[in-house]
């Protein structure tokens, strides 16, 4: 209590209680203001922010928030071998599921991609240029499915309608790909054809076989790194919102990452590959739907932890 002074008022000296109550008092007024002031800088409590910068799901400060689902990483997870056959094996189960829709949608895939043939160097253009747009909207339409939404034919053309620009970049990318990897073909077989005709009967023979293993060489020494950078793209752009460029990026690194699992994945693909273009390329009705829902599910197989 505060005491009485000479003159009879009160001192205002306060004893070591009255102090410390007045600190309490104070303290939460103090905690308060405090936060007022960071929520005006623009810093609110419990903020939701980045905290990995390879990931693109948000993280909160908050320790009451739910847990997150499964976290994205952008230059993706390592993955066994035998995850390769479980992809392909994911994409025929998306096909059994909705087996009449995805063959109707490939049938009109491929008869837009035969009618573009009929027009003279340009279809062929226009046609690598725009199949990474139909790849995000496939990839659209097997995250559709897999949430339970539904496929839906439109999704077909889905990607027309958002990303249009990033997936065109993709496509610009695997087109240079491609006319690199014939330049160095062409260069190489030229050099044959010359080498056969300047040289004797019995040289010649053996000049196509060496030259034509190099120019195979070479192309795939090409297109091996485009197709890495490009596999994962479109389902990046479409469903991460990612940039052209970065995503190619991410592409290729994941699929660095996984090489072993892309090998044996690559050659049960080529032997599904051959024997569905047996019965007059019919079996891509089914093999198309397939490869579709296997790329699907190895981004999210690479893509996510849980």
């Amino acid at each position: 209590m505060a005491s009485l002074g000479p003159t009879g008022r009160r001192s205002k000296r306060s004893s070591p209680d009255n102090r410390n109550l007045v600190a309490a008092l104070r303290s939460p007024f103090a905690n308060a203001v405090g936060a007022a002031g960071q929520a005006a800088q623009g810093e609110p409590q419990g903020r939701t922010k980045m905290t990995d910068p390879r990931s693109m799901t948000p993280q909160s400060d908050d320790p009451s928030a739910p847990a997150a689902g499964p976290q994205f990483e952008r230059d993706g997870f390592v993955r066994p071998v035998e995850h390769g056959w479980r992809w392909l094996a994911a994409g025929w189960d998306s096909l059994r599921r909705d087996a009449g829709l995805w063959v109707g949608m490939m049938v009109v895939f491929i008869l837009i991609n035969l009618v573009a043939q009929f027009i003279p160097f340009i279809g062929t253009l226009l046609m690598s240029l725009l199949f990474p747009v139909f790849a995000g909207g496939f990839m659209l339409g097997c995250r559709a499915q897999e949430e339970g939404s539904g496929l839906e034919f439109g999704h077909l053309f889905a990607g027309f309608r958002e990303h249009t620009p990033r997936l065109v970049v993709v496509g610009a990318v695997s087109l240079a790909g491609a006319v690199a990897a014939t330049l160095l073909m062409l260069s190489v077989l030229g050099s044959v054809v010359f080498s056969a005709m300047t040289s004797g009967a019995e040289a010649a023979p053996a000049v196509p076989l060496a030259s034509g293993l190099l120019a195979v060489s070479l192309a795939l020494a090409v297109m091996v790194p485009v197709y890495m950078a490009i596999w994962f793209a479109p389902a990046l752009i479409v469903l991460q919102d990612a940039p052209a460029v970065p995503a190619l990026k991410a592409s290729f690194a994941a699929c660095l990452k996984n090489f072993p699992a892309f090998m044996f994945y690559g050659v049960v693909l080529m032997v599904l590959a051959f024997l569905a273009t047996l019965p007059f390329l019919l079996g891509w009705l089914v093999l198309g739907p397939v490869v579709v829902g296997s790329v699907y599910a190895a981004y999210r197989d690479i893509y996510f932890q849980a």
